[in-house]
């Protein structure tokens, strides 16, 4: 069996959608999704633990991959996450 190929392109979609569903509405009136890219420093997301969580397992489902606490807490960007799907 092979893996699908993925791209970052296709990690970006899936981290912006699944933050429209974890984050406050409120909070969504002052993002623009589509600006989030790689550059982008995770702590600007200001994600509280339980989002951040929820952002994670999502991607873990949807790309099959599994990412260790202690390395969610060291991305330093939005790229670092992105980075490390693809690697996995």
């Amino acid at each position: 069996m092979t893996q699908r190929k993925i791209d970052a392109d296709e990690v970006l979609t899936v981290l912006r959608s699944t933050l429209e569903m974890a984050l406050p509405q409120e909070y969504l009136k002052e993002w623009d999704l589509d600006a989030i890219v790689p550059e982008t420093p995770m702590v600007t997301l200001a994600l509280d633990s339980l989002a951040l969580m929820v952002v994670i397992e999502e991607i873990e489902t949807e790309f099959g991959v599994g990412i260790p606490v202690e390395s969610v807490y060291a991305f330093t960007s939005v790229g670092d996450l992105v980075g490390y799907v693809l690697a996995s």
